[in-house]
């Protein structure tokens, strides 16, 4: 049984360089399990990153939003593995993609 779920995300043209786009994957090894989703924006990530954490409380989890949108993610690292469960391991990834023009335009 494939329980894998498949989204489509549009990014304009001019947010790419060099015809390229990163993404950013989240890997989190739960109680349940392992799970990972790919984000093509790192707030979306850090966002999924703290809804997923396991022992995390409400609290936490708005400061960790918070934190999230600083441009140095140190607290939020700092404060994230401070709280979570210490059975769980969590990862987020920046990947590189370079696109190929669509060859099929006319």
């Amino acid at each position: 049984m494939n329980n894998s779920k498949s989204y489509r995300t549009w990014i304009k043209s001019d947010d790419n360089s060099d015809a390229g786009i990163t993404v950013y994957s989240v890997a989190c090894y739960l109680s349940q399990g392992i799970q990972a989703d790919v984000f093509a924006f790192e707030y979306d990530a850090y966002l999924y990153l703290v809804d997923q954490a396991e022992g995390l409380t409400d609290a936490q989890r708005i400061e960790l939003e918070q934190l999230a949108k600083l441009p140095d993610r140190e607290a939020f690292w700092m404060l994230f593995n401070q709280c979570v469960s210490p059975i769980t391991t969590y990862r987020i990834e920046t990947h590189n993609l370079q696109l190929q023009p669509n060859l099929f335009k006319a």
